[in-house]
Protein backbone atom coordinates (compact mmCIF):
# COMPACT_ATOMS: atom_id res chain seq x y z
CA UNK A 1 0.00 0.00 0.00
CA UNK A 2 1.69 3.13 -1.24
CA UNK A 3 -0.53 5.88 0.10
CA UNK A 4 2.24 8.49 -0.10
CA UNK A 5 2.87 7.76 -3.77
CA UNK A 6 -0.79 8.19 -4.71
CA UNK A 7 -0.97 11.46 -2.80
CA UNK A 8 2.16 12.74 -4.55
CA UNK A 9 0.76 11.78 -7.97
CA UNK A 10 -2.55 13.48 -7.17
CA UNK A 11 -0.66 16.58 -6.03
CA UNK A 12 1.37 16.64 -9.26
CA UNK A 13 -1.77 16.17 -11.32
CA UNK A 14 -3.52 19.04 -9.61
CA UNK A 15 -0.54 21.33 -10.34
CA UNK A 16 -0.59 20.29 -14.02
CA UNK A 17 -4.36 20.78 -14.17
CA UNK A 18 -4.02 24.31 -12.82
CA UNK A 19 -1.56 25.29 -15.54
CA UNK A 20 -3.04 23.39 -18.50
CA UNK A 21 -6.69 24.18 -17.80
CA UNK A 22 -5.94 27.82 -18.25
CA UNK A 23 -5.69 27.38 -22.03
CA UNK A 24 -9.41 26.73 -21.91
CA UNK A 25 -12.42 28.97 -22.27
CA UNK A 26 -11.98 30.09 -18.65
CA UNK A 27 -8.53 31.49 -19.33
CA UNK A 28 -9.59 33.11 -22.59
CA UNK A 29 -12.45 34.77 -20.72
CA UNK A 30 -10.01 36.11 -18.12
CA UNK A 31 -7.70 37.50 -20.80
CA UNK A 32 -10.66 39.18 -22.53
CA UNK A 33 -11.79 40.60 -19.18
CA UNK A 34 -8.28 41.96 -18.51
CA UNK A 35 -8.11 43.53 -21.97
CA UNK A 36 -11.43 45.29 -21.34
CA UNK A 37 -10.52 46.30 -17.78
CA UNK A 38 -7.14 47.81 -18.72
CA UNK A 39 -8.70 49.52 -21.76
CA UNK A 40 -11.24 51.12 -19.41
CA UNK A 41 -8.47 52.19 -17.01
CA UNK A 42 -6.47 53.77 -19.83
CA UNK A 43 -9.43 55.56 -21.40
CA UNK A 44 -10.75 56.77 -18.03
CA UNK A 45 -7.35 58.05 -16.93
CA UNK A 46 -6.84 59.86 -20.24
CA UNK A 47 -10.28 61.48 -19.94
CA UNK A 48 -10.03 62.48 -16.28
CA UNK A 49 -6.46 63.78 -16.72
CA UNK A 50 -7.50 65.82 -19.76
CA UNK A 51 -10.52 67.17 -17.87
CA UNK A 52 -8.42 68.13 -14.81
CA UNK A 53 -5.70 69.69 -16.97
CA UNK A 54 -8.25 71.80 -18.81
CA UNK A 55 -9.51 73.16 -15.46
CA UNK A 56 -6.27 73.77 -13.55
CA UNK A 57 -2.64 73.16 -14.61
CA UNK A 58 -0.86 70.69 -12.32
CA UNK A 59 1.73 73.26 -11.22
CA UNK A 60 -1.08 75.54 -9.97
CA UNK A 61 -2.37 73.01 -7.42
CA UNK A 62 -3.10 75.01 -4.23
CA UNK A 63 -0.61 74.70 -1.35
CA UNK A 64 -3.47 73.74 0.94
CA UNK A 65 -4.01 70.63 -1.18
CA UNK A 66 -0.35 69.73 -1.73
CA UNK A 67 0.47 70.10 1.96
CA UNK A 68 -2.58 68.21 3.24
CA UNK A 69 -1.62 65.04 5.17
CA UNK A 70 -4.08 62.88 3.23
CA UNK A 71 -2.75 64.14 -0.09
CA UNK A 72 0.78 63.21 0.99
CA UNK A 73 -0.32 59.79 2.29
CA UNK A 74 -2.21 59.09 -0.94
CA UNK A 75 0.79 60.12 -3.01
CA UNK A 76 3.07 57.74 -1.07
CA UNK A 77 0.49 54.95 -1.42
CA UNK A 78 0.20 55.57 -5.16
CA UNK A 79 3.93 55.58 -5.84
CA UNK A 80 4.53 52.47 -3.72
CA UNK A 81 1.82 50.80 -5.83
CA UNK A 82 3.64 51.95 -8.98
CA UNK A 83 6.91 50.50 -7.68
CA UNK A 84 5.21 47.22 -6.78
CA UNK A 85 3.87 46.90 -10.34
CA UNK A 86 7.29 47.89 -11.67
CA UNK A 87 8.96 45.08 -9.67
CA UNK A 88 6.87 42.56 -11.63
CA UNK A 89 7.50 44.39 -14.91
CA UNK A 90 11.28 44.38 -14.25
CA UNK A 91 11.11 40.61 -13.71
CA UNK A 92 9.10 40.06 -16.89
CA UNK A 93 11.20 42.33 -19.13
CA UNK A 94 14.75 41.20 -19.86
CA UNK A 95 16.06 44.35 -21.55
CA UNK A 96 17.61 46.94 -19.23
CA UNK A 97 16.60 49.66 -21.70
CA UNK A 98 12.95 48.54 -21.63
CA UNK A 99 13.06 48.35 -17.82
CA UNK A 100 14.44 51.89 -17.56
CA UNK A 101 11.98 53.35 -20.08
CA UNK A 102 9.00 51.68 -18.39
CA UNK A 103 10.17 52.92 -14.97
CA UNK A 104 10.27 56.51 -16.25
CA UNK A 105 6.89 56.08 -17.96
CA UNK A 106 5.27 54.62 -14.83
CA UNK A 107 6.69 57.29 -12.52
CA UNK A 108 5.62 60.06 -14.93
CA UNK A 109 2.29 58.72 -16.21
CA UNK A 110 1.24 56.27 -13.49
CA UNK A 111 -1.78 54.13 -14.29
CA UNK A 112 -1.82 55.27 -17.90
CA UNK A 113 1.62 53.71 -18.43
CA UNK A 114 0.73 50.60 -16.41
CA UNK A 115 -2.49 50.04 -18.36
CA UNK A 116 -0.58 50.55 -21.63
CA UNK A 117 2.01 47.96 -20.59
CA UNK A 118 -0.69 45.46 -19.67
CA UNK A 119 -2.49 46.03 -22.97
CA UNK A 120 0.76 45.42 -24.87
CA UNK A 121 1.28 42.17 -22.95
CA UNK A 122 -2.33 41.05 -23.39
CA UNK A 123 -2.65 41.84 -27.10
CA UNK A 124 0.67 40.14 -27.95
CA UNK A 125 -0.60 36.80 -26.62
CA UNK A 126 -1.35 33.95 -29.00
CA UNK A 127 -5.03 32.92 -29.32
CA UNK A 128 -4.67 29.93 -26.97
CA UNK A 129 -2.60 31.75 -24.33
CA UNK A 130 -2.53 30.82 -20.66
CA UNK A 131 -2.37 33.10 -17.64
CA UNK A 132 1.14 31.78 -17.12
CA UNK A 133 2.10 33.58 -20.35
CA UNK A 134 0.61 36.79 -19.00
CA UNK A 135 2.33 36.63 -15.64
CA UNK A 136 5.67 34.91 -16.21
CA UNK A 137 8.75 35.70 -18.24
CA UNK A 138 8.61 33.89 -21.57
CA UNK A 139 10.84 30.85 -22.27
CA UNK A 140 12.83 32.65 -24.98
CA UNK A 141 13.84 35.31 -22.46
CA UNK A 142 14.92 32.66 -19.94
CA UNK A 143 17.28 30.99 -22.45
CA UNK A 144 19.05 34.24 -23.33
CA UNK A 145 20.04 35.00 -19.74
Amino acid sequence: MDFGGKAQRRHRLSEVDLVSCCGSFECQSMILFLRLAFSCVLITMLLVTSWASSRVPLWETPRSVVGHPWFIATLFDTYFGFLTFYAWLAYKETSMVARALWLVAILALGNMAMASYMLLVLFRLPPNATMEQVLLRQAKARKSE
